[in-house]
């Protein structure tokens, strides 16, 4: 796909202020599957956590822009 590196960084900022939120101001975080699967403590939990977000919005990207794609190519555009 020609646009991995742009979903790529728009993950990534979504998910550092979706971590700064869920940080500070106590809005909603991942389900914790990393942390089910790798123990940590301390700050390797946030880190985790980071990672999680990272993961979700990278997924929902990736699949909205593939969806997207499909939808538009079905219509003939």
């Amino acid at each position: 796909m020609k646009y991995t590196l742009i979903i790529s960084a728009f993950s990534y900022g979504l998910a550092l202020f979706w971590w700064r939120g869920w940080m500070y101001q106590g809005f909603v975080g991942p389900i914790p599957l990393l942390h089910w699967a790798v123990p940590s403590d301390g700050e390797a939990s946030y880190l985790l956590t980071e990672i999680e977000m990272f993961i979700t919005l990278l997924v929902l990207s990736t699949f909205g822009t593939v969806l997207y794609n499909l939808l538009r190519n079905k219509n003939g555009n």
